[in-house]
């Protein structure tokens, strides 16, 4: 790893997901696979530890190759598609919450990748959230029909 300092292992491959460890300076890891995901310092790539978690590419240095995650036919890093179902355009957030700060809108009926889910702010009575495949945010599951299992974050 290049920073001096622990790193944090999230839930997620995103700054904004739950930090579930750190790991210390130099610390060896095996990375299972990566995807890209929200950029930090100018790096989109995200890698799977093989005992769980996501960490930041742009502070590790990797000692061989490292495999792109299983994409299950979507694109980037999604394992699976879904289909915007509001009647006007859904807005995707940097969180699952609507108070999240916002990053894009999608058109309703585009099929879009899936990543994850996870539980977050309650919408229409429904408290799942999926990460868009591209790791650029999150949408209410409210208004997605998912074509296949979604696994959780």
């Amino acid at each position: 790893m290049s920073s001096h300092v622990g790193l944090n292992v999230h839930s997620s491959p995103s700054m904004s997901a739950r930090v579930t460890r750190v790991l210390a300076y130099q610390q060896l890891v095996l990375l299972s696979c990566k995807v890209s995901g929200p950029s930090v310092g100018g790096n989109r790539v995200w890698y799977n530890l093989a005992d769980g978690g996501w960490v930041s590419a742009r502070y590790v240095d990797n000692l061989s190759a490292v495999p792109t995650c299983n994409s299950g036919g979507g694109s980037g890093g999604a394992r699976a598609q879904g289909r915007v179902t509001s009647r006007t355009e859904l807005h995707v957030r940097k969180d699952a919450s609507t108070a999240s700060a916002y990053v894009k809108d999608l058109k309703p009926g585009s099929i879009i990748p899936l990543y994850c889910k996870k539980n977050g702010q309650s919408v229409g009575g429904n408290s799942l959230w999926y990460m868009l495949g591209d790791g650029s945010g999150w949408v209410s599951a409210r208004y997605v029909d998912n074509f296949s299992i979604v696994p959780y974050c």
